[in-house]
């Protein structure tokens, strides 16, 4: 497992709660809801690069108009997965505004390692190690750079990993919290931040754990309302393989007791992780069935974010 120090206990301002922690009718992929529909925009290819050596083709999807308040969600595929599985969803994401990043993570795809791809070659626990430590963040360095552009903004940052990603996703957003502002201002409340930045996280059919990570000890922390991050657990409520898995995930990031973490059982259905959104599924899901009190998931939790603390800020720092 990746050792992390204790977070910071600095609480945040606890971000607005309506869903309910489990969806009565459990047709919940509320990710994918919005209200606004602003112009689409075509997707584009971008390579980004790990420290370690690889090369990343990331899938970017930008809707017209995007700037300081446009939220950014980062999609990971799964096991045997790749960018493409996200085609309909990030566009659909793309149409009610939010700019999405798709990468095919390390061995996956089309990411290459000295000009050669190892797609179909088994994923080792240091790996698995690599895609929290540079895959994601080398992802992350692209949402800044949009960032700083002025085409996102990256304080509403959002995550959505399918089955193995899942253990990634949240060990990551367990680093990310981690991460201090710099000591370029007296007081701390106008010190550049350079982390504490993903807000929501939603995991379809997510895997407890894989070889070389584990997020077990830190699940609780993730959850605490200092961290201000919000979650939501889907799974096919009759996946036998995955089902197990996620319900022990919701109690474990607090259940009932935490106010932002969501279990979401798609009832009869079992299909697992990007699967989910095939049709004619995924079009009743992406259609607003999951949606409550007209908002969805990520609405909530990264688009209606208006605390001053989510404002647009400059990542350069001060000299």
């Amino acid at each position: 497992m990746i050792r992390l120090a204790p977070p910071s206990r600095t609480r945040i301002a606890p971000a607005r709660s309506v869903l309910t922690r489990c969806f009565a009718a459990g047709l919940a992929l509320a990710v994918t809801l919005a209200v606004a529909a602003p112009a689409e925009a075509a997707a584009r290819t971008e390579l980004i690069g790990t420290v370690d050596g690889w090369t990343l083709p990331v899938e970017v999807y930008q809707p017209n108009g995007a700037g300081e308040e446009t939220p950014v969600v980062i999609l990971l595929h799964g096991e045997k997965g790749n960018r493409k599985n996200w085609q309909s969803l990030a566009e659909y994401l793309e149409k009610q505004g939010y700019a999405v990043l798709a990468p095919d993570l390390r061995k996956h795809g089309e990411a290459s390692f000295n000009g050669r791809t190892e797609t179909g070659e088994s994923m080792r626990p240091n790996d698995y190690k690599a895609v929290v430590r540079f895959d994601l963040e080398a992802v992350k360095l692209l949402a800044l750079d949009l960032h700083q552009k002025k085409q996102v903004n990256i304080r509403k940052l959002g995550i959505l990993a399918a089955e193995d990603a899942a253990p990634a996703a949240l060990l990551f957003t367990y680093a990310d919290w981690l991460k201090q502002p710099l000591r370029d201002a007296p007081d701390p409340a106008f010190r550049t931040p350079t982390g504490q930045d993903v807000r929501a996280v939603a995991l379809l059919s997510p895997e407890e754990s894989v070889p070389g990570l584990n997020p077990g000890r830190v699940l609780r922390q993730l959850a605490d309302d200092g961290a201000d991050i919000a979650f939501l657990t889907l799974v096919g409520a009759a996946d036998s393989q995955d089902k197990g898995a996620a319900e022990d995930l919701y109690k474990k990031l607090g259940g009932e007791k935490a106010e932002r973490v969501i279990y979401a059982p798609v009832p009869g259905v079992p299909l697992r992780g990007t699967a989910l959104l095939r049709p004619p599924l995924g079009e009743k899901l992406f259609a607003g069935l999951a949606r409550q009190d007209g908002k969805g998931f990520f609405d909530l939790y990264l688009k209606a974010r208006a605390d001053v603390t989510d404002q647009w800020r400059d990542r350069t720092g001060r000299l």
